[in-house]
C-alpha cells in the first residue's frame, strides 16, 4: 500500500466568472442529433388538428415560456455583464433543445390519444410513454455538460505570457486549448494539464497558478463538449484519453526537448490514468481525486434504477460502455513511473475509496490525502501543492537534455 501524508481541512477559493461560447452543432452521436431534432420531430408527430386549436397553441407558448425559464433566463446575467454573441448562441442552442425535449413526450401522447385503440388501452400507452420519456430526460445532463469559458487569472498573467490554440482530436472535433509560458526565468518543463468535468481550462486557475509557481509551461486545454471546444457528448473518458493523446502531440513539438509530465484533476485525472501510456516521454503524472470505475461509480451515486437507465444510455446515445471505462485497470499503473497521487476523504463527488483504489493499484505511488474538504479543494492544500513542486522539481532534475525555454517564451 502507498505511503500517505494526510492532514486536515481546506477551502477553496471561488472560480472566475465565465466569459463566452463557442456552442457548434454536434450531430456526430444519436443522443446529440436526438437533442437537436427533438423538437422538429415532435412537430412531426403531432396531429394536424392540434395546430387548429388554439389551446393547444397557448400551451405551446406556454412550454416555450417554461424552456426559457428553466434554460434561459439564468444566463441572462452573464448575457447582461459581458455581451458576448458566443454566450447568446449558447444559451439559444440550450433553450431549443429543452423546447424539443419538453414537447416530444406531449407529441408521442397526441399521437397515442388519437390512435384507434380502446379508450382505457390508449390512455394507459400515453401515460407509459410519457413517464418514461421524463425517466429518461433526467440523466441527459450527465451527458450534456456545456459550459462557458472564463477569463485568466491575475496570479496566472502576472507570471507567464498565453497563446491560443486549436487541437483537432481524432474523430474531428476541436479543441481550444492555451499555452502559459513563464515570462522569466528558465523554463522547467512542460505539463499538460487536463481539467474535470463542469469545467473549463481557465477554472481551473489555481492548478494553472501551482504549476507556473513551479517554473513549468502548461498546456491546457478544453474538454470536448466544454469551453470553447466543440459541442460533443461527454464520455467520461472513453473519448477524451484519445483528445489528450492528440493534445499530448502537440504539447512535444512545442516543448522542444523540455521534461514534460501530465497532471489531472477529477474526471480530468481518469482521463490521464487511461491515456498514459500513449504519452511517449511523459517523466511523471499528478494525478488529483481521480475515479476508479465509472460503472461502479455511476451505482454507487445514483439510485439503482436511473444508474442502469444512465448506463444504458450511455451505451445507446453515445456507442461507450460504462464498464470500459476503468481507470483501475489501466496500463500506467503498473509502468513504474512516478505517480502523486490525491483525493480528499469526505469528498461527496467522487468518493475517497475510488481514489483509493486508484492508488493502491499503483504500486510505489506518492500519496497525499486531505481529511476533510470540498471537491477540488486539494490544490488550496499546502501537503499536496508543496508534493506538486517537489515532484516538478525532480523530474525536470533528471538527467537528460537542459532545460531551454518553450519557443516564444519570454
Amino acid at each position: 500500500m502507498p505511503e500517505a501524508t494526510t492532514a486536515a481541512t481546506g477551502r477553496s477559493r471561488a472560480q472566475s466568472p465565465a466569459r463566452g461560447h463557442r456552442p457548434g452543432a454536434a450531430l456526430a452521436t444519436p443522443l446529440s442529433a436526438l437533442l437537436l431534432l427533438s423538437g422538429p420531430l415532435a412537430a412531426l408527430l403531432l396531429p394536424a388538428s392540434c395546430w387548429q386549436d388554439g389551446r393547444f397553441l397557448l400551451a405551446l407558448a406556454a412550454l416555450a415560456g417554461m424552456a426559457w425559464w428553466l434554460v434561459y433566463r439564468p444566463g441572462l446575467p452573464l448575457m447582461r455583464q459581458y455581451g458576448s454573441v458566443p454566450v447568446r448562441r449558447h444559451l439559444a442552442l440550450q433553450w431549443w433543445c429543452a423546447c424539443g425535449v419538453l414537447l416530444l413526450p406531449g407529441a408521442v401522447c397526441a399521437q397515442l390519444l388519437a390512435a384507434d385503440f380502446p379508450s382505457a388501452l390508449r390512455d394507459t400507452s400515453a401515460a407509459v410513454a410519457l413517464a418514461l420519456w421524463l425517466i429518461a430526460a433526467l440523466p441527459l445532463p450527465l451527458l450534456y455538460r456545456p459550459h462557458l469559458t472564463a477569463a485568466d487569472d491575475p496570479a496566472v498573467t502576472a507570471r507567464t505570457t498565453s497563446e491560443e490554440l486549436k487541437i483537432s482530436a481524432a474523430d474531428g472535433v476541436h479543441l481550444h486549448a492555451r499555452l502559459y509560458r513563464p515570462r522569466a526565468g528558465p523554463t522547467s518543463g512542460l505539463l499538460v494539464f487536463t481539467h474535470g468535468l463542469g469545467g473549463w481550462k481557465e477554472g481551473f486557475l489555481n492548478h494553472l497558478r501551482v504549476f507556473s509557481e513551479a517554473g513549468w509551461a502548461v498546456l491546457a486545454y478544453d474538454l470536448r463538449g466544454c469551453g470553447r471546444s466543440s459541442a460533443s457528448a461527454i464520455t467520461y473518458g472513453a473519448h477524451e484519453a484519445a483528445d489528450l493523446v492528440a493534445v499530448w502531440q502537440v504539447a512535444c513539438r512545442l516543448a522542444d526537448g523540455l521534461p514534460m509530465a501530465a497532471a489531472g484533476a477529477s474526471m480530468g485525472a481518469s482521463v490521464t490514468i487511461l491515456a498514459g501510456m500513449q504519452l511517449g516521454g511523459c517523466r511523471g503524472f499528478i494525478i488529483e481525486s481521480p475515479f476508479a470505475d465509472l460503472d461502479a461509480l455511476l451505482r454507487r451515486l445514483m439510485p439503482r434504477p436511473l444508474a442502469a437507465l444512465a448506463r444504458s444510455l450511455t451505451r445507446l446515445g453515445i456507442g461507450v460502455d460504462p464498464s470500459r471505462v476503468r481507470p483501475l485497470s489501466a496500463p500506467l499503473l503498473a509502468s513504474g513511473l512516478p505517480l502523486l497521487i490525491g483525493w480528499i476523504g469526505n469528498d461527496r463527488t467522487i468518493p475517497a475509496s475510488e481514489s483509493a483504489a486508484v492508488a493502491a493499484g499503483c504500486a510505489g505511488a506518492r500519496t497525499v490525502i486531505m481529511e476533510r474538504g470540498e471537491h477540488l479543494d486539494m490544490i488550496l492544500f499546502d501537503p499536496w501543492w508543496r508534493a506538486v513542486h517537489a515532484l516538478l522539481a525532480e523530474l525536470a532534475a533528471q538527467p537528460g537534455q537542459p532545460a531551454r525555454g518553450v519557443p516564444g517564451s519570454g
